[in-house]
């Protein structure tokens, strides 16, 4: 049977759809993105907005495909089964179904426990996605997955490492560490995300990417082994969401705009060349011209070298949406005062990291000028100009274009 998975969301999803593909190839079908007799939606309920495209990729597919069969799966089909069944899905699976090879072909193979579902190849990107948690135990006000994923359910460090061997040996450069909330790893015997981080530091061959964590649950080991060990990536993206410590409490994040200060600027203290970045909601309920301020104040006590910047929008179904929040003009304006931060971050990281020796993974696709895309170890967006197309390389940064950084492969690490 030839299949075709569509993925929309989070590095989790992408990581699970990889999965996905890896067991349907091996149990005899074909992945073909052209001609698909399969089709399964990955699907995603983040924001109305993100469960809306899953409603039109659906309805997309079904034009370009109209033979194919289409199995949604993920949170929108979790909280709005009916809406994709109306749509004309052919099948509907909840989370807890989606890895049950037997819905999509007739196979006994269930990979629903998380220490059943192994990667071995990740062949859709050259950096690997390692899912090593799933759900989240927190309650956050504006957030809806913890209701569609569930609580924390930790994968196996043995399982963690067995897939880790399996990717390194396809000739993964970088792995990257991801789940619904990726520091909860092990909370459930007690076990320690930065326990996991330090042993997998310990591996040679292989860097790993930390995804983003809370501040609450960032130590400061953590940090110690994101400046100093050359095997995990010195790069750090911090779920903020906002500077204002009454904002916070009103979103149930139950941390403080100090704490989030501190720890960037231990990182830095310990190595400047680290990447840190942020996801911050502008317009969030209860942040009036005040509370804006203090993300501001925040932001420029803070050290930080890009954001990743979102206008809140009530999530049906979340605490958030019944709370009073600012009006979607003050929300836009905020957001573009935040834009205008972020560029000025951005291209302060980029001027000092120029001339640096950076070790960059190849992504297998050039831009239009014929460089080699890749990421360096601090998370910078880099076009390389080698003969090569995968693997990884060592680069010097000598100009800057559009936001990224230009240069050529180095032959040696003098």
């Amino acid at each position: 049977m030839k299949f075709f998975i569509k993925t929309l969301g989070c590095k989790q999803n992408t990581s699970e759809s990889e999965l996905l593909r890896e067991a349907l190839e091996n149990a005899g079908n074909v992945f073909d993105p052209d001609a698909p007799e399969l089709i399964i939606l990955h699907s995603c309920a983040v924001t109305n907005k993100a469960e809306y495209k899953s409603r039109d990729a659906l309805r997309r597919l079904k034009k370009r495909f109209p033979e194919a069969r289409i199995a949604v799966v993920g949170c929108a089909a979790e909280n709005s089964p009916e809406k994709f069944k109306s749509i004309g899905a052919d099948k509907i699976l909840i989370n807890s179904e989606k890895f049950d090879l037997s819905n999509y072909i007739d196979s006994a193979t269930d990979l629903s426990g998380i220490n059943d579902r192994k990667l071995e190849h990740f062949k859709s990107q050259s950096r690997a996605f390692l899912s090593i948690q799933d759900g989240c135990d927190l309650s956050c006000a504006y957030c809806i997955i913890t209701k569609l994923r569930g609580p924390s359910v930790s994968k196996s460090k043995a399982a963690i490492f067995e897939e880790i061997n399996s990717l390194k040996a396809a000739g993964k450069n970088e792995i990257v560490l991801t789940g619904i909330n990726t520091a909860l790893w092990g909370k459930e015997w007690g076990g320690s995300f930065t326990e996991l981080v330090s042993e997998l530091s310990a591996m040679k061959g292989m860097r790993f990417r930390l995804s983003s964590l809370n501040p609450d649950l960032i130590d400061e080991q953590l940090l110690f082994l994101i400046a100093r060990e050359n095997s995990i990536c010195p790069h750090l993206h911090i779920s903020l969401q906002s500077g204002s410590a009454e904002v916070l409490k009103g979103q149930r994040r139950f941390y403080s705009p100090e704490l989030f200060i501190d720890i960037t600027q231990k990182l830095k203290a310990l190595d400047p060349r680290v990447r840190i970045g942020i996801d911050i909601i502008a317009g969030l309920p209860g942040e009036d011209d005040q509370e804006f301020e203090e993300t501001l104040t925040t932001l420029l006590k803070a050290k930080v070298d890009y954001m990743h910047i979102f206008r809140f929008s009530p999530r049906t179904g979340t605490d958030s949406a019944k709370m009073k929040y600012p009006n979607g003009l003050t929300a836009k304006r905020r957001a573009g005062i935040l834009k205008e931060l972020d560029s000025k971050m951005r291209a302060a990281f980029l001027c000092e990291n120029m001339e640096l020796l950076h070790r960059v993974v190849l992504e297998e696709r050039r831009d239009k000028k014929g460089y080699v895309i890749g990421m360096t170890e601090n998370y910078l967006d880099v076009g390389v100009k080698t003969r090569k197309n995968s693997g990884s390389v060592w680069f010097i940064g000598e100009t800057i274009d559009n936001g990224r950084l230009y240069g050529k492969e180095r032959n040696d690490t003098q």
